[in-house]
């Protein structure tokens, strides 16, 4: 698996199809997909950053009352019975669904400045995936491979030749590979923590019973043994640890 983050949704979802369209030509890949699938045609509002700080808007107030006008606020509740109705308050349906109309919309800065939507924002048509996944706050797009008779190796190296071109005008995305591998790699980490955690409290235990933290590894160090067979060296009886000789 290829995963691809970044904050512009844009520029992640250009370099995904183009990393898929790279990983689907190399040899012994199959079902190459993307998670990042085109969802349903929506309308972007693009703010006009620099003049809404002038006017006292911030980009959350002026999103707040957009979204607002078209889905609506519900203020309060209609109680009948046991029954709770939401009383929501929006556009009318033939002016939120007209973008002139919202943008001849005022909008209220919590400094009292009244200006048209059309004067901090303006409306444009995209098609926005279906789902966002984010990982470490940023967005992630992944892109899924099996194999056909090939090596995880050689699979990751090809991946690499394939999907990490670069890419000067995304400098602020990071690609990296998961799967199988990185959970082994995990594994095989956390099961050499978890023999340095044991070692470090077998000699814990050993300079409790020796009352010494030298005594231990010195007494280990006599024995004539193999190293591998140090570690077995010590051995607890009634309550006493003796070292082989």
């Amino acid at each position: 698996m290829i995963f691809l983050r970044g904050d512009d949704m844009v520029e992640l979802q250009r370099l995904s199809a183009e990393i898929e369209r790279r990983v689907r030509a190399v040899p012994g890949t199959t079902d190459v997909d993307s998670d990042l699938e085109a969802g349903q045609p929506e309308v972007i509002a693009t703010v006009n950053r620099p003049l809404a700080a002038d006017l006292g808007f911030s980009v959350a107030s002026i999103a707040t009352q957009l979204r607002g006008m078209v889905e609506g606020v519900v203020p309060t509740k209609l109680r009948d019975a046991d029954e709770e109705y939401d009383i929501r308050v929006r556009l009318a349906p033939e002016y939120r669904n007209d973008n002139a109309a919202i943008l001849r919309t005022p909008l209220y800065s919590p400094s009292g400045a009244v200006v048209r939507a059309g004067d901090v924002a303006r409306f444009g048509p995209a098609v926005g995936p279906s789902n966002i996944d984010r990982e470490q706050r940023r967005r992630q797009a992944k892109i899924g491979v099996d194999l056909a008779g090939r090596v995880h190796p050689r699979r990751r190296d090809d991946g690499r030749a394939g999907g990490d071109g670069q890419h000067p005008d995304a400098a602020e995305l990071r690609m990296g590979f998961a799967g199988d591998v990185e959970m082994m790699q995990e594994s095989a980490s956390a099961l050499l923590l978890a023999m340095l955690l044991a070692v470090a409290f077998i000699y814990i235990v050993l300079a409790s019973q020796f009352e010494s933290f030298i005594e231990p590894s010195s007494s280990c160090s006599r024995c004539r043994s193999p190293l591998w067979e140090r570690s077995c060296c010590c051995w607890p009886r009634a309550n006493i640890w003796v070292c082989r000789p």
